[in-house]
């Protein structure tokens, strides 16, 4: 939706270096560790340490869709990748899930966002 929009106002597009600098001062200010994205997740699978934030969640939905809406370029794939491993390494925090049981929860969100993929996210393959 938001791409068919900024094909539909293409003055967006004029708005597209205020908008980085919008997201990169989110990331900043609300990211922490958030930053590292796809590289936070894989670290978190081999060396298990504080998990991956929950903030990533909404920031990493949010930073892509504004992206996409300013005409910016962003994969959908890491973003169902690093939601996945944000929601699934808050719920492993929360069940106090021993450090083993909290990596393969971790692998396990995220191989669920990574196959939730641009098929089926948005409606935008073949899915």
């Amino acid at each position: 939706m938001a791409t068919r929009t900024r094909f539909d106002s293409p003055a967006l597009l004029w708005w597209l270096p205020l908008a980085g600098v919008a997201i990169a001062m989110a990331y900043h200010l609300f990211g922490k560790a958030a930053e590292r994205g796809n590289n936070l997740i894989i670290d978190q699978i081999h060396e298990p340490g504080s998990g991956v934030p929950f903030a990533m969640t909404p920031l990493v939905l949010v930073a892509t869709v504004a992206t996409h809406l300013f005409g910016g370029s962003a994969g959908r794939e890491g973003t169902a990748i690093q939601m996945g491993g944000s929601i699934a390494s808050t719920w492993g925090r929360g069940l106090r899930l021993d450090r083993g049981r909290q990596r393969t929860l971790l692998m396990a969100g995220t191989a669920a966002g990574f196959g939730a993929g641009p098929g089926r996210v948005g409606g935008g393959g073949q899915g």
